[in-house]
């Protein structure tokens, strides 16, 4: 299995800055993000979770077993941050959360770009870079979707 190590040049200037949830275009530093760090091609996993006594991510790259990849606390800012080589997209994962009273939480990215279909929750590593980004049909499925 690859070794995962911390990667904090991606959120190293928004979790400089205070409040950290006055940060624009907060998708840009939390979430999943594929990416390239000292030549390693991978994912780097950024969530806010300000009240966590512990964050670790798990997903079907570690079999859902939390204890493989825990996640570096960013310190006041709230933010848990993670690089791990060799994820791609495509890859499902979630946010395994410790509360400080040891309550586990399985929870997907609140900033994730995307997601598996219901019934299943979890989140998906996507790569935003080859999606082409705009509105078009968006006011014919607002229309479809909007109840009086």
């Amino acid at each position: 299995m690859a070794v995962a190590f911390l990667y904090s040049a991606h959120t190293r200037t928004a979790c400089s800055r205070r409040p950290f949830r006055k940060i624009p275009r907060i998708f840009e530093v939390l979430g999943a993000h594929l990416t390239e760090h000292e030549r390693v091609t991978g994912t780097c996993f950024a969530v806010w979770a300000p009240n966590a006594h512990n964050v670790n991510l798990i997903g079907d790259f570690n079999a859902w077993d939390g204890r493989s990849h825990p996640m570096r606390s960013r310190g006041a800012s709230g933010v848990w941050e993670l690089f791990v080589p060799g994820i791609r997209a495509g890859a499902l994962y979630k946010y395994e959360i410790r509360t400080a009273d040891g309550q586990r939480l399985d929870k997907a990215d609140p900033v994730g770009f995307a997601m598996e279909l219901r019934p299943a929750t979890a989140s998906e590593v996507a790569d935003v870079d080859r999606y082409e980004w705009g509105l078009r049909g968006a006011p014919r499925v607002m229309a479809q979707t909007t109840r009086p």
